[in-house]
């Protein structure tokens, strides 16, 4: 009987730890992670705790996935699961910024920056998982490792643009040198281009937020200097990615000044700021964290912001923020005090708390991680032909018969042809050989264009410098509207 209530409680205790694990380690204090929608789950990427009342931070050292087709009431979404994503090789990361996309060899997971645990990573720029091996891995590329830069995926033009951050050192620290040179990344190849930008740059900053408006152009509003000041939030900045222009739309009615660590999304003509943080410094560590969610129209030629302040937010900070049609989904995040409801989802149809969720009732859900080229490939109808019930299989069409006929005549021709030269009627300069003074030419490629991205400027390592100067390419991507790189035709040399 004693065994017996052993075998119990140490069974008990086993499962206890199992639902421990289903949840981050210190539950209402994640923060600073990357988090996705993929594959009907939201799943986190890296982050940080605040395990003591100092404020001491410690690195996330899994991933924690929930599936929203098990969520019915918001409030009770605790199944976050820690065993989809591969812990074997997990970097450990901080205000990382990271999208998925499927690529052409399938999804994954692109995250730029961030502050990490081994300093033997603070070289690499961006780190990848592959949803499809399940595996992590550092690219062969040459880019600086920035902290809390903002990362946005334009599948008008597949391609990952990166922005803003300040460089993180070798030892894994943020060493506050803000970068002013954007990065287009191609995450089919993992190259990238640094193009300069004219118009209303704006200054070098870090935990901003960044979207795409629509398939041109990239808002970016708020975050911190180098200096660490914040940055007023009542401008934003876009940027056309056809022209390379930035410029500045004021804001109106930014009460709340939201400036940094907070989520953004887009919703029609609507810019959403969710959260945030409005005072800190590096020197005086104080932190005033917002409340509640902030709608910036963008219709007009002056934008206007609305504060929402009756939806439930509670004060959260640099938490996960996803948009999926008409909903916003926020997980964790930062907070003074602890969080009465970790996971929330926000109707943005009527502003307000989701409290009876079903992932169906959304409908179809297009895949924003596939690139338009290749949707618009993937989409196309297949046409296949089949015999017309109206006429019997073994009937042949009028085309059938005509090609029948034509090839026939010519079978016979060249028959004819034959028989001729046999019998030597043919013109001698219709029967050279080999030993006449025509010789054989070959395509040199060498030194030519052929493999090359077209119009798009890659680093190599012998070019490569560091991208905190203002001046990395020359030549700019100037302007790539047209979505189909063409390869340039090499130049043909006749080798005798």
């Amino acid at each position: 009987m004693y065994c017996h209530s052993i075998l119990f409680l140490a069974l008990a205790f086993l499962a206890l730890c199992t639902v421990c694990h289903a949840l981050p380690g210190d539950y209402y204090s994640l923060q600073e992670f990357v988090m996705v929608y993929y594959d009907e789950r939201l799943t986190t990427f890296g982050g940080a705790y605040n395990i003591d009342s100092d404020k001491t931070e410690d690195f996330v050292d899994r991933s924690f996935s929930l599936n929203l087709n098990e969520v019915t009431n918001p409030a009770k979404a605790t199944k976050w699961q820690d065993d989809i994503v591969q812990r074997a090789a997990y970097p450990q990361f901080n205000m990382a910024r990271g999208v998925v996309v499927t690529t052409v060899d399938g999804p994954k997971v692109f995250i730029f920056g961030g502050r990490c645990s081994n300093p033997g990573v603070a070289s690499t720029g961006v780190t990848i998982y592959n949803w499809k091996t399940n595996q992590w891995y550092f690219p062969d590329v040459q880019l600086d490792r920035r902290y809390a830069p903002s990362v946005v995926w334009a599948r008008a033009i597949n391609r990952i643009i990166v922005f803003g951050g300040t460089l993180v050192g070798e030892n894994c620290d943020d060493l506050g040198q803000g970068f002013t040179t954007i990065i287009f990344y191609n995450p089919d190849d993992n190259t990238y281009t640094s193009p300069k930008t004219r118009g209303d740059v704006p200054t070098p900053r870090f935990s901003h937020g960044a979207a795409m408006l629509d398939d041109k152009h990239m808002v970016v509003i708020g975050g911190l200097t180098n200096e660490d000041d914040k940055i007023p939030g009542d401008a934003a900045y876009v940027l056309n990615i056809d022209t390379l222009e930035w410029k500045r739309f004021s804001i109106s009615d930014f009460t709340d000044k939201l400036v940094h660590g907070f989520g953004l999304v887009v919703y029609g003509s609507s810019i959403i700021l969710a959260g945030g943080r409005i005072g800190w410094t590096r020197a005086t560590d104080k932190v005033e964290v917002a409340l509640g969610l902030v709608e910036i129209d963008t219709s007009g030629s002056t934008w206007k912001a609305t504060n929402h302040t009756q939806v439930r937010w509670e004060q959260r900070q640099d938490s996960g923020v996803v948009a999926i049609k008409n909903y916003i989904f926020a997980a964790f995040g930062g907070s003074p005090k602890e969080l009465k409801q970790p996971f929330r989802i926000i109707n943005m149809d009527n502003w307000s708390n989701v409290t009876d969720f079903s992932l169906s009732s959304l409908g179809d859900i297009p895949d924003l991680s596939i690139p338009i080229t290749r949707e618009a490939e993937e989409d196309a109808p297949f046409e296949e032909t089949s015999p017309s019930s109206s006429s019997p299989s073994s009937s042949l069409s009028t085309g059938a018969i005509v090609g029948i006929v034509i090839g026939g005549v010519v079978l016979l021709a060249v028959l004819i042809l034959l028989i001729l030269w046999k019998l030597g009627y043919l013109p001698k300069r219709l029967r050279r050989g080999p030993n006449d003074n025509d010789r054989p030419f070959s395509l040199n490629y060498e030194n030519s264009d052929m493999g090359s991205n077209a119009g798009f400027p890659v680093f190599s390592k012998s070019q490569y410098k560091s991208s905190t100067t203002d001046d990395i390419v020359n030549n700019g991507l100037q302007n790539y509207e047209v979505q189909t790189v063409i390869v340039p035709r090499p130049p043909l040399q006749v080798v005798n």
